[in-house]
């Protein structure tokens, strides 16, 4: 998780952080408000211990910018990407249902096991 408590502060004087829906290996999903159009989003923000590693920066700015070239139905829209007192971040639609893995257990649970 990043050091600083994220829950609740506002990215870029727009997005407010709400609670996390995932964690992976370099960063941690949250649910939040965009408070501009006043909707819902998921806001992906890196943990800290590898925000100020240019290649870890490099990767993350890498994946948002290749993630809003897709237009398919199957895959969330990006919205925003930025950072914020250190705090790398991605804005994206926000998706209820659960992550991949729920997903995945729910269809195929031998695979997961």
């Amino acid at each position: 998780m990043n050091a600083a408590p994220v829950t609740g502060a506002l990215l870029d004087a727009r997005y407010r952080v709400g609670s996390p829906i995932a964690t992976g290996g370099m960063s941690t999903v949250y649910r939040g408000v965009d408070t501009r159009l006043d909707r819902p989003v998921a806001v992906k923000i890196m943990d800290a211990r590898f925000a100020g590693a240019p290649a870890f920066r490099l990767r993350f700015e890498r994946e948002a910018r290749s993630a809003a070239r897709i237009d398919h139905p199957a895959v969330v829209d990006v919205h925003d990407q930025g950072t914020d007192q250190d705090r790398l971040f991605l804005v994206m639609e926000l998706v209820d249902g659960g992550t991949l893995r729920d997903v995945l257990v729910r269809r195929v649970p031998a695979v997961l096991e």
